[in-house]
């Protein structure tokens, strides 16, 4: 294909310049897309006021920054933002926008819809403390949504095996793509020789993370606590939600962090103990392009390319006590580790490899027969509430957020 496609993404996530934990894989996706010349890419950005205007405003797509409202049930609105822009592809990660506005813009501008969740929501509305008819409508919505588009965009195998499986979705409409880490502002350094360090990272609002973090703190540390200098825990969290291992004075619970890189290098290990195998890797990915050697379950590394380093670092709880003990002891050792760590980023998952990669898959998007499904959607049976995630973020409490007043929308990098 020698024209641009022109690509209409839609995001309701937070782009902000410090990791605390949150995924930032979208912004990190559009980063990339957005410096590949054969890609005209858009951003439609849900705003709540948690992402940072003066990082949107030094990337180099266009953005438009519209109210929940809007996102989620005013079509019209932004089809009159758009103008005269003729998408070829409009890309989504929530099943509720696919029903409430994805079906109408792809039936107005006869384009391609892609639903790219980044995991299973019902999986997070099981942990949700809601009735079980609202978990179920989760599931429904996800099902319901892959009736409509042209494409899903999954991260790992078991995500796709269970869209197959669970969603009835056929075997050809599922594209496997990688997470992603912008690695133009990404600091390489080997760990500090002198210490024994640990480091974990992951947004605690998130029930697959706090569980993660149980079993490092209740199991693998007591093994291993007698080696161990300090534990870093890295990411929004509720509140009191540790308060039992305030005591302990080698765990250093950090939260929200401006410079995620600064307790990265001061760190000989990270330990993810992650049980979800659906999801992004974007943790894994920054310890691999930083220099810290991380090790996890093997639900952790689902989705990245297999060969002997990824084996060596996957283990159950017994295989990362050992393993964690082997890495803490041995400097040369964590030197390796970390050399081959970037040396595996540097081949699976830098800029240029990803922009490729994700091009790639958008003309094969095109190239597929458009989806003419005659099933009537079934959108009066749904309350178009939050997403999972979302509801997940407000039942666990207060949670500090910026707010800015904007009168929106706003159309940032308009050239």
């Amino acid at each position: 294909m020698n024209r641009k496609i022109n690509l209409i993404i839609f995001v309701e996530g937070s782009f902000l310049p410090a990791f605390d934990g949150y995924s930032l894989t979208m912004s990190n996706i559009c980063r990339i897309l957005g410096e590949r010349k054969k890609i005209h890419l858009t951003l439609i950005h849900c705003y709540r006021g948690w992402s940072d205007i003066k990082m949107l405003r030094r990337q180099n797509y266009r953005i438009v920054l519209v109210s929940p409202r809007t996102y989620y049930h005013e079509a019209k609105t932004i089809m009159g933002l758009l103008k005269k822009e003729k998408p070829d592809i409009i890309q989504m990660q929530d099943a509720e926008l696919i029903l409430s506005q994805g079906i109408k813009l792809k039936d107005y501008y006869n384009c391609r819809l892609i639903f790219h969740p980044h995991y299973i929501a019902y999986n997070v509305a099981k942990k949700l403390h809601i009735k079980k008819s609202a978990k179920l409508i989760v599931a429904q919505k996800e099902k319901e949504a892959c009736k409509h588009v042209d494409a899903v965009f999954c991260f790992t195998q078991h995500d796709k095996n269970y869209f197959i499986k669970n969603y009835h979705c056929p075997k050809n409409k599922i594209i496997l793509v990688r997470p992603a880490i912008y690695d133009g502002v990404a600091r390489f350094k080997y760990p500090p020789k002198s210490k024994r360090n640990i480091i974990f990272i992951g947004n605690l609002f998130f029930q697959a993370n706090l569980d993660a973090l149980f079993i490092l703190l209740r199991k693998i540390y007591p093994e291993i606590k007698n080696i161990v200098e300090r534990i870093y825990v890295v990411g929004g969290k509720p509140r009191d939600v540790l308060s039992s291992y305030k005591k302990d004075g080698k765990i250093k619970m950090l939260g929200r962090v401006k410079d995620l890189y600064k307790y990265i290098h001061d760190s000989n290990l990270a330990i993810l103990p992650i049980l979800e195998a659906s999801g992004i890797r974007t943790k894994i990915l920054t310890c691999f392009v930083a220099g810290t050697p991380v090790i996890g379950t093997k639900a952790a590394f689902e989705g990245l390319e297999k060969d002997k380093l990824i084996n060596f670092l996957v283990g159950n709880e017994q295989d990362l006590i050992k393993k964690a003990r082997k890495i803490l002891l041995d400097w040369h050792f964590q030197k390796k580790l970390s050399k081959r760590q970037r040396e595996y980023f540097n081949k699976y998952f830098s800029s240029i490899s990803l922009q490729k990669d994700y091009l790639r898959k958008y003309e094969k998007v095109l190239s597929m027969g458009q989806s003419k499904n005659n099933v009537p959607v079934s959108i009066k049976k749904f309350k178009f509430s939050e997403p999972a995630w979302l509801q997940e973020f407000k039942l666990k409490k207060k949670v500090k957020y910026f707010y800015k007043k904007l009168k929106l929308p706003i159309v940032i990098n308009s050239n």
